[in-house]
């Protein structure tokens, strides 16, 4: 694993996958030269409580540094003091006095128009999916590298790649070279 380089990827996470506690995965991935480590890793885990997600967050916290991402849960990263948030195009459209509290706001969008959309909601950076077909999203087809082109003529904020994008597929420098500023996955981050 010491030669893996993650520098350019979010890792999302899904506990589920891991082979031992998230904690340990994300120690795993911190344990990296520090040049090669993930850009960030964004904390999912949608089924969890609030007090379940706020312990996990804390302890993630403890190990990733600035490099978490709160996903969604705007008051738990308030209460935790950590101030990069990532959400759904119509919360961030809810999103107002907090907006300010927040350094980093990244925002999932699924076409042109809802990453355009998402910029001008003062978006940080975009996830813009799924370009591959993916098992998180069965059945549905990817959009290919060219909504990443689409998106990038439109946009001046950095473009993050999702969707069937895995560690040393190749598929990583598709999407680079088609202008993705980043790539995430998750599954490919759970299981190394």
């Amino acid at each position: 694993m010491s030669d893996l380089d993650l520098s350019r990827y979010f890792i999302i996470t899904d506990r589920k996958l891991c082979r031992d506690s998230l904690p340990t995965q994300i120690e795993r991935l911190m344990s990296l030269p520090e040049n090669r480590r993930m850009h960030a890793v964004v904390l999912r885990e949608k089924d969890l409580s609030s007090d379940e997600y706020m312990s996990l967050a804390a302890a993630i916290s403890d190990i990733a540094g600035d490099r978490l991402i709160i996903h969604s849960r705007i008051d738990i990263a308030k209460r935790l003091g950590i101030q990069k948030i990532h959400m759904t195009l119509k919360d961030m459209r809810a999103l107002s006095h907090d907006k300010a509290f927040f350094s980093e706001k990244g925002v999932s969008a699924h076409s042109v128009s809802e990453a355009v959309e998402a910029e001008q909601l003062g978006a940080s950076y975009i996830f813009i999916s799924n370009i591959y077909e993916t098992a998180c999203k069965m059945g549905l087809p990817g959009k290919g590298e060219e909504l990443i082109r689409e998106v990038k003529r439109k946009v001046s904020i950095p473009v993050v790649a999702l969707g069937g994008i895995g560690i040393g597929d190749g598929r990583k420098e598709k999407c680079l070279a088609a202008g993705a500023d980043y790539v995430a996955c998750m599954s490919a981050g759970m299981n190394l």
